[in-house]
């Protein structure tokens, strides 16, 4: 059974651990995202000290890391489109699938157990966004459901792809 966990300041360096496996994946697969030093130990740091930074866990043992923000995003509201949602929603960043459970739909999975958290916290909207050049990422993100609204750019790394799902 997969479940959100929070991580706790104790188990940031295992989260980090999952950073880095998902950073040598994409580079394997030629994909540049997350290959300039982002996203971190301060990332992973500033997530889990913001109650934000989650474990992906396969029956209740760290499968991967992900963040959750119920904040939003600030370049969500310059997206160069339209959201469906207009109402609170859920921002998913930094998902990371550890080597050993890569392949196994644990990123699907993922997925609905952010919906489930959402809707236990009266969320009913989930955005996410990743670069044009990450294809599984673009996969995944579709596959469950997730409906490209537009592009939002980021300073600190360029243009991305934004989706959006509401449930």
């Amino acid at each position: 059974m997969i479940k959100l966990r929070k991580v706790t300041e104790k188990e940031i360096t295992t989260a980090l651990l999952f950073i880095e496996q998902a950073k040598a994946h994409l580079k394997e697969q030629g994909i540049d995202q997350w290959q300039d030093g982002y996203p971190n130990l301060d990332s992973v740091k500033a997530d889990v000290e913001a109650d934000r930074g989650y474990f992906i866990t396969a029956d209740g043992v760290p499968a991967g890391y992900l963040c959750l923000d119920f904040e939003g995003e600030p370049v969500y509201s310059q997206l160069d489109g339209q959201w469906k949602c207009t109402e609170g929603y859920a921002a998913l960043h930094r998902l990371a699938v550890g080597d050993d459970y890569r392949s196994k739909g644990i990123g699907k999975l993922a997925f609905a157990a952010c919906e489930t958290l959402c809707r236990e916290k009266g969320i009913f909207s989930i955005r996410v966004d990743t670069k044009d050049a990450n294809p599984k990422m673009r996969h995944v993100v579709t596959s469950n459901g997730y409906e490209y609204r537009g592009d939002v750019w980021y300073a600190s790394c360029g243009n991305r792809m934004a989706f959006e799902k509401v449930f």
